[in-house]
């Protein structure tokens, strides 16, 4: 039992906690401690200190409001350890009640979710009185038989993460009061930065937090109580037409985290906001009026109260985006134009905000659809002139008029048209024609027009090559009418997920091979084929995609954009920082990423992965450089070359050689990927003579040094050890490594995740099985998991160990065991077979510093957990994959090492 509100009631705590706790504000003579600071000296008491830390664990922050020498007070706590758990101390001999009061508003709390602590019931009064719902106790230990209760709980917190941002916010809040700046001049000079990002499901329980506990800036207030509406919540996230986004906010003084959430529902009547929530810690930063402009205002149903209007500033002009903000890159006066169906919804949220949209709307019972091939190529002025086209829902002259002039000025055009090969085409006015959706047609007909259309409109018959000679003849007709300097994307259709209807099947295939042929041929086009960019879990249905997977089209169009700009060939000769990228599909050009020195070392592959962080620069003519790079005196030079099977620790070698000075890692460039692959296939989509120009270029530019004269290796991806003769053959003095690791390490390494399991799988046509006695005859599509890692693991190591053996002692291997276990000796022995002088202390400090951390992510691991703990229940299926492949070399045995191993012993 405990008093509140007055000293002569009675309250049990459990009606006190009324509201869910996220601070409390320790007073501290006979509360916190037993004693008077002031006076006679005090008491710690051990529990309170340690109460103290248990809540900042459950995200529960503490105060502190107490009469007392603030100096002297801040020196026991430091000597107790626990003055850094405490945000916003009100220590002073002025009242506690506004003292209070100004701490919670400085917090940018409700005193509704702060819970007061003090011996003395005046000051609980008068706390009461200043900030009315307050939650005020009379002891700590009433605190402690409640820590079980629901308002206690908080949220596991064991990084202290919601402590670190109260610190953040008490330091940027001492900053304003320290300085003579209005509200606005202060938020300038803050440099606050907004990312939003629309991987939603990688922080779904902090988002779901951010819903159930946020009330100040929560403007929907859609609350989640139970699992039932969180499994509601998560299918509504994969729904078509919703568009669900993070907020997360950082400034001058520090990162305040994912402070935001959204979810948009986009269709043919408009956008609305269904969620709309953001933290109290970025009140009044003016962060959600700037998110709600930003994602063009849409329909918002505000749930009172709220702390502010979602719009409370004039204008917002101190926010910039973060680097996950907006997809698209360039100035906001770019002008993108969209048309198409329904499918362009999402994929128009993640454009730049100054785009013109023409897609299908409702007019009344109809539906009016511009993505139809008439809208595009029929002659506005007898469109005009039509008295029979005016009496139907359609889209009209002076709308085809307004089409073209906003295609004149648009810096960019995205084309969905394929549902130009559905629904019925008539005609009418003797040579006029117009493509109805079956609802209007169907609604046209029940109609009181009903009699007069089926006299006016002739069903024109199109066959299916017909109908895509149409979408055809626009999509050359926008490119033609297009200004310059546009890009017009195309999009193709899904051939995912069709397997029990052919028919489409085989449509949607000739759709968009016709469509790759007719961009193919204009200067201004590019075909964007969705089949290879989204991944499979991203469809949503045949014809749609998830928020995430249109996020992944919008980046696709990013890199066309940027891959798309000429690049002086000069320049890339003569600056370090322009490396080979990616040869375009018909292998004509170049495009470079731009890499320099102070990011060359972290992506932990320079793939497609890392295109975040290092955008296309543009790009040049094979031709061009061909002819230019050795006009301008690149020579070839000797770069060491890590070849490796998968999984076997050559991202860490390649750290260890980088930090040793031994070369800097050009790591899984995909330029080199590509080589590989048209080698494996035998040169059967280029030349020989296309792929060798390609290949000097590579080489000639990924073999450049930086300023610092540190030369450039080579870590290549696993399927490409194929390249080994070229690259040696290179230059005489090219070195290369393969590492690899036993049957075992490898067959467990991709089976302990599902995604490897799927991922070994795309090796079989880069692995050179078929060439393989012992393989040839294996049917690889009735393999399992485990016999398709052991087939992979084979073949590379047979391949492998055939190069060695032709390629003699410039080639050496490593069983990767040694990397991990014995790492100082072998370190010391591959500098020296590459003939580099290295002192034993630099390899000591390099193992100090990498051994102990993941090479890919730079995360701290327990090296013995991660080699030698195999996941539960997967002894057995990797003891039948070794029993597979025992039975496949049972004439010359399972080989568990390559010839020439690298000696580390000696």
């Amino acid at each position: 039992m405990t008093e509140f509100h007055s000293s002569k009631s009675h309250t049990p705590v459990s009606a006190v906690l009324r509201n869910v706790v996220k601070l409390v504000i320790w007073d501290l003579d006979e509360t916190f401690w037993n004693g008077t600071l002031s006076e006679e000296g005090i008491t710690p008491i051990v529990e309170h200190i340690e109460l103290v830390k248990i809540l900042a664990h459950r995200g529960i922050v503490s105060s502190i409001c107490s009469k007392n020498d603030f100096e002297t007070a801040r020196r026991e706590l430091q000597r107790l350890g626990i003055w850094d758990y405490f945000v916003f101390p009100a220590i002073g001999w002025t009242t506690k009640g506004p003292m209070i009061r100004d701490l919670i508003q400085r917090a940018n709390l409700r005193p509704e979710n702060v819970l007061f602590i003090d011996d003395n019931p005046a000051n609980r009064e008068g706390a009461i009185f200043h900030s009315p719902g307050l939650m005020c106790l009379a002891s700590p230990r009433m605190l402690v038989e409640q820590l079980s209760d629901r308002m206690l709980l908080g949220n596991d917190d064991p990084g202290l993460s919601r402590l670190k941002q109260y610190q953040l916010l008490e330091k940027k809040t001492q900053a304003k009061e320290n300085v003579l700046l209005s509200g606005i001049d202060f938020l300038r000079q803050s440099e606050i930065c907004v990312e939003i990002n629309y991987d939603v499901e990688r922080h779904l329980d902090r988002v779901i937090e951010l819903i159930n506990r946020a009330n100040q800036l929560n403007f929907t207030k859609l609350r989640l109580h139970d699992s039932a509406d969180r499994s509601r919540f998560e299918e509504m996230l994969n729904e078509f037409g919703v568009i669900a986004g993070t907020v997360s906010v950082s400034d001058r003084y520090g990162d305040y985290g994912l402070v935001g959430f959204f979810v948009i529902r986009r269709d043919m009547h408009g956008k609305r906001l269904e969620h709309f929530v953001f933290s109290c810690r970025i009140l009044n930063m003016g962060v959600e009026q700037y998110v709600y402009e930003r994602l063009g205002c849409p329909s918002l149903a505000v749930q009172d109260p709220v702390a502010n209007p979602v719009q409370s500033f004039a204008q917002v002009d101190w926010i910039s985006d973060g680097p996950a903000a907006s997809p698209l890159p360039g100035p906001s006066q770019q002008r993108c134009l969209l048309l198409g169906g329904c499918d362009l919804y999402q994929l128009a949220a993640f454009v730049p905000a100054a785009c013109i949209e023409y897609f299908n709307h409702p007019v009344d019972e109809f539906i009016v659809r511009y993505d139809d091939p008439n809208f595009i190529l029929s002659d506005p002025t007898r469109i005009e002139a039509s008295a029979t086209l005016g009496r139907i829902p359609s889209w009209t002259a002076d709308e085809m008029r307004r089409f073209r002039g906003d295609l004149r000025d648009a810096d960019i055009v995205i084309l969905s048209l394929y549902q130009g090969l559905s629904d019925t085409y008539f005609q009418f006015d003797t040579d006029l024609r117009i493509r109805l959706p079956i609802v209007t047609l169907t609604n046209l007909l029940r109609s009181d027009r009903g009699v007069w259309f089926v006299r006016n409109f002739d069903h024109v018959k199109l066959t299916v090559s017909d109908r895509i000679g149409l979408i055809a003849e626009s999509v050359k007709a926008v490119a033609q009418q297009a200004k310059a300097d546009a890009t017009i994307f195309v999009l193709t259709e899904l051939e995912c997920g069709l397997d029990n209807q052919p028919a489409e099947l085989r449509k949607r295939k000739e759709y968009n091979l016709v469509m790759q042929s007719v961009c193919r041929s204009l200067s201004n086009a590019v075909c964007l084929d969705i089949n290879r960019i989204v991944r499979e879990d991203w469809i949503v249905d045949p014809s749609h995609l998830s928020r995430v997977g249109y996020h992944e089209v919008a980046g696709e169009i990013v890199r066309n954009l940027q891959a798309r700009r000429p690049v002086d060939v000069a320049s890339i000769a003569t600056e370090a920082n322009y490396y080979p990228f990616q040869v375009a599909e018909d292998w004509q050009s170049i495009r470079f990423v731009d890499l320099p020195l102070q990011r060359f070392d972290q992506p932990s592959f320079h793939d497609t992965s890392c295109l975040a962080d290092d955008p296309l620069l543009g790009q040049a003519t094979v031709d061009d450089l061909y002819e230019g790079l050795q006009h301008d005196g690149l020579r070839a030079r000797p770069m060491p070359v890590i070849f490796h099977t998968a999984f076997c620790g050559s991202t860490l070698l390649a750290r260890y050689l980088q930090s040793l000075r031994v070369a800097r890692f050009y790591r899984e460039p995909f330029v080199f990927t590509q080589l590989a692959s048209q080698k494996w296939l035998e040169f059967t989509q280029v030349t020989q003579e296309e792929w060798h120009r390609v290949f000097v270029i590579s080489c000639l530019l990924a073999g450049r040094s930086f300023p610092d004269g540190l030369a450039t290796g080579l870590k290549l991806h696993d399927a490409a050890n194929n390249l080994a003769d070229e690259l040696l053959d290179w230059h005489p003095d090219v070195r290369g490594i393969v590492l690899f690791s036993g049957p075992r390490k490898f067959i467990h390494s991709c089976l302990k995740q599902s995604d490897r399991r799927q991922w070994v799988r795309t090796r079989v046509g880069t692995c050179g099985g078929d060439r393989i006695a012992e393989l040839a005859a294996v049917d690889v599509s009735s393999l399992s998991d485990v016999q398709i890692c052991a087939y992979v693991w084979l073949s590379q190591m047979v391949y492998c160990e055939q190069t060695i053996r032709r390629l003699g002692s410039r080639l050496c291997s490593l069983n990767c065991e040694s990397l991990f276990y014995e790492p100082a000796r072998t370190l010391t022995a591959i500098c020296r077979f590459l003939q580099t002088d290295v002192e034993p202390a630099a390899i000591e400090s390099a193992i100090l510093v990498h051994g102990q951390r993941h090479a890919k992510t730079g995360a701290p691991l327990d090296t013995a957990r991660q080699r030698d703990e195999l996941p539960a229940g997967f002894d057995e299926e990797i003891e039948d994959g070794l029993n597979w492949l025992r039975e496949r070399c049972a004439d010359r045995g399972v080989p568990e090492g390559l010839p020439a191993e690298l000696a580390v012993t000696g």
